[in-house]
């Protein structure tokens, strides 16, 4: 599912290309939302940010990190990834994340389809381990627990916990049908 953020912003007829101050956040959020209900049992969700510049900090409060919660508690659980965000919108995004975990001791980060500031596929604030296991599937697109504990020469028991808890944050997948598991990136 791709929700094109400009659309929604000029149906709510929220000025663009910024998006700033924590009421037109709330208000995206809450159409989101309503668009998410549609989703599917596990599914992607895109967020386009095609033709917008600048999310401020209060904008990315009420809407992404609303949403990247709303991903891990929901009843019908989702995944976000982000796509098209400018240069400016990522540093700002990831300062809200971080400033997030520091304030809630929580782990907090959401994919992106493309390489960001940091030469990674994601925003906000994860374990160097954790850092890799995206990294290795993005590369080789789903991998199975033994091969992800063998690329990373870890401990097996802290390798798997790593995995899950990226499991739990929505930064990766499981793969649906048989045994054996295998982790797929988003």
């Amino acid at each position: 599912m791709v929700i094109e953020i400009k659309k929604i912003a000029r149906e709510l007829k929220i000025k663009l290309p910024d998006l700033i101050t924590r009421p037109a956040g709330k208000r995206m959020y809450e159409k989101v939302k309503e668009l998410l209900r549609h989703a599917g049992e596990h599914e992607v969700a895109v967020l386009d940010f095609s033709g917008v510049k600048v999310l401020d900090a209060s904008f990315v409060d009420e809407l992404l990190i609303r949403l990247i919660l709303d991903s891990r508690e929901d009843e019908k659980s989702f995944f976000l990834k982000l796509t098209n965000v400018s240069d400016v919108t990522e540093l700002n995004i990831d300062t809200v994340l971080n400033s997030h975990h520091l304030y809630n001791n929580e782990k907090i980060a959401v994919v992106t389809d493309g390489i960001t500031f940091r030469n990674s596929c994601y925003l906000g604030v994860l374990s160097p381990e954790q850092r890799d296991i995206l990294d290795y599937l993005r590369i080789n697109k789903s991998a199975g627990p033994e091969e992800i504990v063998s690329y990373i020469s870890g401990n097996e028991e802290n390798t798997i916990k790593e995995i899950e808890e990226l499991y739990r944050m929505r930064m990766l997948r499981k793969s649906s049908g048989k045994a054996p598991v295998k982790y797929v990136s988003i």
